[in-house]
């Protein structure tokens, strides 16, 4: 029997590795989908975080008129008027969302987080700086 030591490879030792960087739309950014889509000049400049419609048949996102046509979130910023005409976009099919960087347009929170849980998009709730958990508002 050998009496030699054994190193101890169960001793913790901590480093950083990098910056972590927290996003501020996504919730759980592992489990997201996400899908190509094009925006018309009509859509206008967007930013991330636009609740919007997606339709399918013709790969294009509108605005939605009413809470029951939310189905996807706009993951990158556009201009389809700098471009010139129609762009090609990425948005978000399923996923967990921060409803505090959400943009609803015009349409209710409560409505449309409704209509964006039908298709597998959760909408959450965030934790303000005095430790209270707003509702999600109409």
């Amino acid at each position: 029997m050998s009496t030699a030591p054994i190193p101890n490879f169960g001793l913790a030792s901590f480093s950083q590795e990098g910056d972590f960087y927290q996003d501020a739309l996504l919730s759980d950014g592992h489990h997201v989908v996400t899908r190509k889509a094009q925006a018309a000049l009509a859509v206008g400049k967007r930013s991330r975080g636009l609740v919007v419609k997606l339709d399918v048949s013709a790969n294009a996102i509108t605005i939605p008129a009413a809470a029951t046509d939310c189905n996807a979130v706009l993951a990158e910023n556009i201009d389809p008027v700098a471009a010139g005409g129609t762009v090609e976009c990425i948005v978000y099919v399923s996923g967990k969302m921060k409803e505090n960087a959400m943009d609803f347009g015009a349409l209710g929170k409560k409505e449309c987080a409704e209509a964006l849980r039908s298709v597998g998009i959760l909408v959450e709730s965030v934790m303000n700086k005095d430790g209270q958990i707003p509702k999600l508002g109409g």
